[in-house]
Parts: structure tokens; sequence; C-alpha cells
């Protein structure tokens, strides 16, 4: 209990130092780069999976061996954003580390006086390095440093920010089901200077829970998670995001962005055959701005250092 009380109070603490602005630099971080996110809506703060850790990085905390995810966004006007993924996680510990790139088409440019003025490009990249610690079996908690880069036509500046997270997943069944409850305070850090100024991070705070049912027949699985995310500048937001699996082979996962215009609904789809993970992810903004499709690749190993009985 005395644990699970100081998590509480570091993340009131950080929370409350939060200040506000009214500039955000490196946009791209309020993406997300898998499809299962996508597809839940990214409703993920409390979900115990590797690939949630992107959201929460205390979500490694309770998997075991190695992942490695290639995915792929296609984006509005011919901006494409990529990512590679590597996690790795024994007993207690879990490291992650994860290479995201965001780049545009050429973009026209107009003066002051709304006349044409040619091209530019912008380009975003950021590197990320993950470690999680199961502080007791049924509580993780993860740290990710960030080192950010971003370019806008012939403008750039670099920073670094950094992500905080607990996750905490109920050693026994409740109404017929495992609850996972999770926090995570994202995009942490100083600001990043510009040329003609300095741009504020979009600090994020998130959290929610999740319901895994054990009532349903051995061959069907269900997930289902509800958020609350609260971003600098915009008003917050529940999430809310829906899974269900059959035979351990398929996946269909549904989410909403309660309270967007555009992009509220999300949808998705995964296949698993032995070591190898396909999930895909659609979500439509509008006839003005067209729909984005994810796509990812992933290979997910059995456990790093397994117990002689575990070998078995």
């Amino acid at each position: 209990m005395g644990k699970r009380l100081v998590l509480a109070v570091v993340f009131v603490l950080i929370w409350a130092a939060v200040g506000h602005a009214e500039t955000s630099a490196m946009r791209s971080l309020l993406i997300h780069t898998s499809p299962k996110v996508t597809g839940l809506g990214d409703a993920c703060s409390a979900v115990p999976d590797a690939i949630c850790a992107e959201i929460n990085p205390a979500a490694i905390g309770f998997t075991r061996g190695t992942l490695v995810a290639f995915s792929h966004t296609n984006w509005f006007e011919d901006v494409d954003l990529g990512a590679f993924d590597l996690y790795a996680a024994t007993h207690k510990h879990g490291f992650g580390v994860s290479l995201v790139g965001l780049g545009s088409g050429s973009l026209d440019r107009y003066d002051a006086d709304d006349h044409y003025d040619g091209t530019f490009n912008v380009f975003d990249f950021y590197l990320n390095a993950l470690y999680s610690y199961r502080v007791m079996p049924s509580m993780s908690l993860g740290v990710t440093g960030r080192v950010v880069y971003e370019k806008i036509d012939w403008e750039s500046a670099t920073g670094f920010a950094f992500d905080l997270g607990g996750l905490y997943v109920t050693p026994k069944n409740y109404l017929g089901g495992t609850w996972g409850l999770g926090l995570a305070l994202r995009n942490l850090g100083p600001s990043i200077t510009f040329t003609d100024g300095s741009s504020d991070l979009p600090y994020t705070f998130q959290g929610g829970v999740s319901y895994v049912p054990e009532w349903l027949p051995d061959e069907v699985s269900a997930l289902a998670s509800v958020d609350y995310r609260k971003t600098r500048y915009e008003d917050g937001t529940p999430l809310v995001g829906l899974e269900i699996g059959v035979a351990d082979i398929v996946a269909l996962r549904v989410g909403s962005r309660l309270n967007q215009d555009v992009g509220s609904m999300s949808f998705g789809a995964g296949v698993k055959y032995k070591h190898i993970m396909i999930d895909y992810a659609y979500v439509d903004y509008s006839e003005a701005l067209g729909s984005t499709h994810r796509m990812a690749l992933a290979f997910n190993s059995g456990l790093i250092f397994p117990t002689p009985e575990q070998s078995r």
C-alpha cells in the first residue's frame, strides 16, 4: 500500500507542476504509431501490452520476451509516419528502444499577403529509450526518455522529453474478470527553441481502466478500456476501446474519441500466426481531410530467461 501511495503522490505533484502555454512544438508526439493503439481509440493507458508502451511505459512490465515491430501510417497531404520498436522484458525489468520519423511531401507556402511563395517540407524525428520495473507482482512503473528533432522548411530545433507511467493489474478476478488501472504523464520537458522563438512540448496526462473478462468461452477473448486524456491547450477527451479476439488468431477492434469533431471513430483488426502479428487500423477524418491507414508487422518471442519449470 505504501508504494501505491508514493506513486499517487508523485503523479499529483508532477501534474500540478505542468504549466500552460499558447504554442506547441512536435505535435507529431500526439500521433500514435501502433495500429492496435489507434484501433482501440488510444484508450491504452491501462492495457498491459508491450505495444501500449508508447502511451504508458509501465505496460511493458507485464510482458515477457521480446517484441520487434515495424509500423507505417499514411497520413494527410502525402505525410508519412514510420516507426521501429524493440521491447524486451524479463521477470522484473523491461527495456525498449524506438525510432519514429514523420515526413511530408512538398507543402505550399504563402507570404503574409497570401501570395504563393513556393513549397517547403516538414520533418520530425524522435528516439525513445524505455525502462520499466515490476515493483510488485501486480504493479509496474516505467519511464521513457526521448530526444526530439523538428525541421520546418529551413527552421530546425532539437530538445528532449520524458514520460512517466504506472500500471496496476488486479491479482484476483473481480466481477468476473481482471482489471487494470493506469496513469501516464507524457511529453514532459523544456521548450524547444527555434530562430523566431521557443515552443513548448504537448504535455499530456492520460489515465484509465481496462477490463478483461474471464467468463467467455475458451476460444473467445475480449478487452474493454476507458481512458481520459488531457493535452496542453486542448480540452479533455474521453477515450473508449473494445477488442474481441477469436482463437488467439484474429482480433477485431473499435475505438472512439468521444468529443472530437473529426476522427472520432477508429476501426482495426489483427492477425496472429505463431510469433508473427499483423495489425491494421483505419480512421476517417471527414471528406476535407480524408482517411488514414496504419499497418504494422511484429515478431514476438518467448521468455528471455525462463525458469526451469517454464522451459519444460
